[in-house]
């Protein structure tokens, strides 16, 4: 069976580097604010997490639509993670015309134009831009 990443996995993940430390920063080097703060940052951290794994598991079916080798994913991946970083800043022909530098920048890399168009269609229901 496939390791598969879930937001509680990731969510637990964070929580331990962040508040529980490590050799080299233990837990005590965590200030009395971020502390007091601790359930807001985790409800807004989860929140974020649920959100990436559903467009990454999304933007993965896709790609097992296409055929694509496990080896190409990671790319692929990363322009989807492009495009939410972009839209959570952007919105309205600002985004579009964003999510279009990223799609031709991914495409002078040498990355398939139909899959990530399939991509920005399908995932992110982001239309094309006009002329």
């Amino acid at each position: 069976m496939p390791f598969k990443r879930t937001p509680g996995l990731r969510l637990d993940k964070y929580t331990n580097r962040l508040f529980y430390g490590t050799q080299l920063h233990p837990s005590e080097s965590i200030s009395p604010v971020m502390l007091a703060q601790k359930d807001t940052i985790l409800a807004m951290v989860s929140e974020a997490f649920t959100n990436i794994c559903e467009f990454e598991q999304a933007t993965k079916t896709v790609l097992d639509e296409e055929g694509l080798s496990t080896t190409q994913y990671p790319s692929y991946l990363n322009f989807s993670r492009q495009v939410y970083k972009a839209q959570l800043a952007f919105g309205g022909n600002t985004l579009i015309n964003r999510v279009n530098i990223i799609l031709q920048r991914w495409v002078a890399d040498g990355l398939t134009q139909a899959i990530l168009e399939r991509i920005r269609d399908e995932v992110w229901t982001l239309p094309a831009p006009g002329p």
